[in-house]
């Protein structure tokens, strides 16, 4: 049998090796389990958590929906990229600018759009779902991912998505948004949406 010598008061004992092991066990454990939820629980008492959804909201709310496009600098990262993989999926905007320049497009396009943040769910540390609708009235002329010019409708489109953003390591900045979105179809009792499965935690 193995055994483990300790020294107790001057004098050198044996103690079985198999009860050190038994009376360490549950305490690694218990750290191991302590570990994990420490890696894999979002706290929303975390202000980081909380930032990212701030920024989330303040992207929509102030950016999309106001065309404050000064607040791009604070809200996304140099190296940014948007993309829409449903409707625009050749089309990549990268950069600060180039975002700026997109969002006056389409609020030039649509004077009137306007978005609704419906669920925000960090997910895990740098990544977080957001639902969210919007409607905007095609007044003026838009181009497609090809560059192609198409003439205004006059008509008011209604809009359902979901964004998959991600963020840079210190969570400050947006770095990426992955867009997929659909047409709202209208319904006698109103717009149908398809609501998103719940994500981890939801504002």
């Amino acid at each position: 049998m193995q055994t483990l010598h300790q020294r107790s008061h001057g004098m050198m004992y044996s103690r079985p090796l198999h009860s050190c092991c038994a009376a360490v066990r549950p305490v690694l454990r218990q750290r191991r389990v302590h570990a994990a939820q420490k890696d894999t629980e979002i706290s929303t008492k975390d202000w980081r958590a909380q930032r990212m959804v701030d920024k989330v909201h303040a992207l929509f709310d102030r950016v999309w929906s106001k065309g404050d496009v000064q607040l791009v600098d604070d809200l996304i990262t140099d190296d940014f990229v948007w993309k829409d993989v449903i409707w625009m999926s050749s089309k990549r905007v990268v950069g600060k600018k180039a975002f700026s320049s997109f969002v006056q497009q389409m609020r030039e396009a649509y004077p009137d759009l306007h978005y609704e943040v419906g669920q925000v769910g960090v997910c895990d540390p740098v990544h977080v779902f957001v639902h969210w609708t919007c409607h905007g009235t095609n007044l003026r002329p838009t181009s497609d991912s090809k560059g192609r010019s198409h003439k205004p409708t006059f008509h008011e489109s209604h809009i359902s998505g979901i964004d998959f953003i991600t963020f840079n390591d210190d969570r400050s900045k947006l770095q990426e948004i992955v867009i997929y979105r659909w047409v709202v179809v209208p319904q006698v009792c109103g717009p149908a949406i398809v609501r998103p499965a719940q994500p981890a935690h939801v504002w």
